[in-house]
């Protein structure tokens, strides 16, 4: 497939940045290319895995063996748009204030004539952000992006010489449009790449599928709810949002399931292939590249009665992948409960750029110093659903092996211990009264902290959404 030429913008000079502190433990001369990849909804647990006995992400697997991999890694949402915006502004989402939107009084729907009009939220421009301070540095700073809820009218394109939105398109195809800034970008480039594959609807190539055999066979009944599924899918989100007391739909059955967990593997095995060809091509330009893998959020597969995210903050949404490699890193596993909000920090400070006073996440290099003995620290998740109207509230914490969840909807707080049950099945609160006390205490702390950082957004602007993102949402399952 041919590869398309585009115009990108190319700085005019280069910011000098002389004085900066000499504090990093890793110093550069000129600044790498930084390949900063997000892919959508990629679970933890698919690093590692495997169907049929064989990988599920043979190439980031073995990336992360030669990379440093924060295996206890956690975003600050379990929805894309909160999420993200944490991950570029290092900001909780309490205090960034970015969540979807509001409709108008007129919702959003097609019974009965209802209006199109969508307000969605808008990350503030005052907010500096990775690549903001990347654009300062001097890099060209590139973003491909494939999810709707980041498109450049809720303002996800600050900082960026070039952003543009393809769509929920294939990996493949958003490699071209990576490749063209690998080929036409001179000087240090900053490139987000946002890969959508993992998310629904499935659609993984016929040749990936062959890989781990004949998919599980969907009953009968399973297949009518499969192929309505966009009917289904918007029952279940509105079950699980407490927006109906009853489901319309009937559920899917064991084997529809199978074929479900199937469909996302392949899609995940598709995603692993093409973020490889990106590396690689990434690592035949600059040697020196810095590659950061993460994922904004999970997905559920059933561990608590539903597909899908958004729903819920139990740990297979809040539990993500996060890879640093670069040539001058050492390989490592890093057990250390850490933020999605680390993320940007961790990069300013590998490069030498100053970390703006803003950011609420942490440096991680020093995780990796023999020298340095970390302090465990908590970590943060919450779900607070599409709109203000929907019932879903949930609060989390993580700390030393526990796992606060409470879920203020239905006023029921759970605790687990996430070594001997890391799919969060054996509610341990009962008989753990103390430890639930010690971890909530650690929550309303954090919370209050929030509601007084310096930098809280005080009113969010919002703008009213053009039909093709009304449509573009309703496809993604998003609005209903």
């Amino acid at each position: 497939m041919k590869i398309k030429r585009l115009s990108f913008v190319i700085c005019a000079s280069l910011l000098v940045m002389s004085a900066f502190p000499a504090c990093s433990l890793f110093k550069k001369e000129a600044g790498p290319d930084v390949i900063f990849i997000i892919i959508d909804t990629l679970r933890a647990d698919r690093l590692h895995g495997t169907r049929n006995g064989l990988p599920l992400m043979p190439n980031l697997e073995a990336l992360a063996k030669e990379s440093i991999s924060f295996t206890e890694a956690y975003s600050q949402e379990t929805f894309t748009k909160p999420s993200v915006a944490s991950i570029l502004t290092s900001l909780y989402p309490e205090v960034h204030g970015v969540r979807f939107g509001i409709f108008a009084q007129k919702q959003v729907g097609t019974n009965a004539g209802q209006s199109s009009e969508l307000y969605v939220d808008v990350l503030s421009p005052q907010l500096p952000s990775l690549p903001t301070i990347m654009k300062d540095k001097g890099y060209t700073t590139v973003g491909v992006q494939t999810n709707m809820q980041l498109h450049e009218e809720s303002g996800f394109n600050n900082g960026f010489d070039q952003y543009d939105y393809l769509g929920h398109v294939s990996a493949s195809e958003v490699n071209e449009l990576a490749f063209a800034a690998l080929e036409n970008v001179d000087g240090p480039l900053f490139l987000y790449v946002h890969y959508m594959d993992p998310h629904l609807p499935h659609r993984p190539p016929r040749d990936v599928i062959s890989i781990f055999g004949t998919p599980p066979k969907p009953s009968d009944e399973d297949m009518e709810l499969l192929e309505n599924f966009r009917e289904y899918y918007s029952d279940l989100v509105m079950y699980g949002a407490g927006l109906k007391e009853e489901r319309e739909t009937e559920l899917l059955g064991d084997a529809g399931r199978d074929f479900m967990r199937f469909m996302y593997d392949c899609e995940v095995r598709y995603t692993d292939r093409e973020v490889a060809a990106l590396i690689d091509a990434a690592r035949e330009r600059n040697p020196d590249s810095l590659i950061v893998v993460v994922s904004d959020h999970g997905e559920e597969l059933w561990e608590h009665g539903s597909f899908g995210h958004t729903k819920t903050a139990y740990r297979e949404l809040a539990h993500i992948p996060f890879i640093i490699s670069a040539p001058d890193l050492e390989p490592m596993v890093v057990e250390t409960p850490v933020e999605s909000i680390d993320v940007a920090p961790t990069i300013a400070a590998y490069l030498d750029i100053p970390i703006p006073d803003s950011f609420q996440g942490r440096n991680l290099l020093p995780l990796v110093s023999e020298d340095t003995d970390s302090e465990p620290v908590a970590v943060y998740t919450t779900a607070y659903g599409i709109q203000p109207w929907d019932k879903i509230h949930w609060q989390t914490t993580f700390f030393q092996e526990y796992r606060l969840v409470r879920n203020l909807s239905t006023n029921t707080t759970e605790l687990f211990n996430i070594v001997d049950d890391p799919y969060e099945q054996h509610c341990l609160a009962e008989e753990n009264a103390v430890r639930i006390s010690e971890l909530q205490e650690m929550l309303e702390a954090f919370l209050e902290a929030n509601q007084r950082y310096l930098w809280r957004v005080q009113s969010v602007d919002k703008v009213k959404s053009s039909e093709e993102t009304v449509e573009a949402l309703r496809a993604l399952g998003y609005i209903h």
